[in-house]
């Protein structure tokens, strides 16, 4: 298999994983899905919050209760972080 072959490989099987998460996300009352839900234009993130819970407090119970590994703020960015 040609790398361009493995490379649309990976990005469909992303794209059906990311689909099945938002699918399953979107059932759950008081959950919010940010961002673009086609799976055509969308990367493999999710990015959601439900209402009540502080994103620490998500992303804590996912890892501890589901093995489920998040970032939960602007890590990347932490000039956004500055007023």
């Amino acid at each position: 298999m040609d790398s361009r072959a493995r490379i649309d490989e990976i990005r469909n099987h992303m794209k059906k994983l990311s689909q099945a998460l938002v699918d399953g996300l979107s059932s759950l009352p008081g959950l919010k899905i940010y961002g673009i839900r086609d799976p055509e234009r969308a990367v493999a993130i999710v990015s959601f919050t439900v209402n009540g819970m502080r994103v620490s407090q998500i992303g804590m119970r996912l890892d501890e209760e589901y093995g489920v590994l998040s970032r939960v703020g602007l890590h990347c960015a932490p000039a956004a972080h500055k007023p």
